[in-house]
C-alpha cells in the first residue's frame, strides 16, 4: 500500500511538472510596440550618432572634436572658453561615462535624447558633500548643411548641452 501511495504521489508530481512546463512553453509574450518607427528613420540614426560622438568627446575630454560638433547658434550663446571648459571638465569630478536613452523628434530637423552624465568625484571626506549624479537631462541636435553638397544628407550638430552633475557642499 505504501508503494502504491508513493507511485501515486510521483505520478501527480510528474503531471504537475509537465503541466507547468507546457504552460511556460505555450504562453506567448506580448508584442512590444515599436517606438514611432525610429529605427528606420535615417535622421534619427544620424542625430543619435552625433549625440554619441559628442558625448564621447566629453568623456574623453577631446575639446577640438567636441567644439566641431556644436551648432553655430550654441556657439553664439556660449563662448569657446565655456564650451572648452564643459568638454574638458576638471580633475575632480572626472568625466566617467554617459547613457543615451531613446530620443524623439522635437520638430523637423531637430531631435532630443534623454541623457545621464556620470562623473567620478575624488574626495577625502565624502560625508561633507552631497553629490547629485547622475541627473536626467537631454541633448538636442539640429540638422544643418542640407543645401551643402558636401553634406547631401544633412549634418547633425549639438544645439543644446546636457546638464552635468552638481556638487553641493554642506
Amino acid at each position: 500500500m505504501k508503494k502504491f501511495k508513493k507511485i501515486h504521489k510521483l505520478k501527480a508530481l510528474l503531471i504537475a511538472a509537465i503541466a507547468l512546463l507546457f504552460l511556460c512553453t505555450t504562453t506567448q509574450a506580448q508584442p512590444v510596440k515599436p517606438v514611432a518607427n525610429t529605427l528606420a528613420n535615417p535622421d534619427y540614426v544620424r542625430a543619435l550618432f552625433t549625440a554619441d560622438k559628442f558625448l564621447y568627446t566629453w568623456k574623453t575630454r577631446n575639446v577640438a572634436e567636441g567644439i566641431a560638433l556644436v551648432s553655430p547658434a550654441l556657439k553664439n550663446k556660449i563662448s569657446n572658453d565655456e564650451l572648452a571648459s564643459y568638454i574638458s571638465g576638471t580633475s575632480s569630478p572626472s568625466h566617467a561615462a554617459f547613457e543615451i536613452n531613446a530620443g524623439r523628434k522635437l520638430s523637423d530637423g531637430r531631435y532630443g535624447f534623454e541623457v545621464k552624465l556620470y562623473e567620478y568625484l575624488y574626495s577625502a571626506t565624502p560625508e561633507s558633500q552631497s553629490w547629485k549624479c547622475p541627473r536626467l537631462s537631454r541633448i538636442v541636435l539640429i540638422k544643418t548643411g542640407v543645401d551643402n553638397p558636401k553634406f547631401r544628407v544633412g549634418n547633425w550638430l549639438v544645439d543644446e548641452l546636457p546638464a552635468t552633475c552638481e556638487l553641493q557642499l554642506r
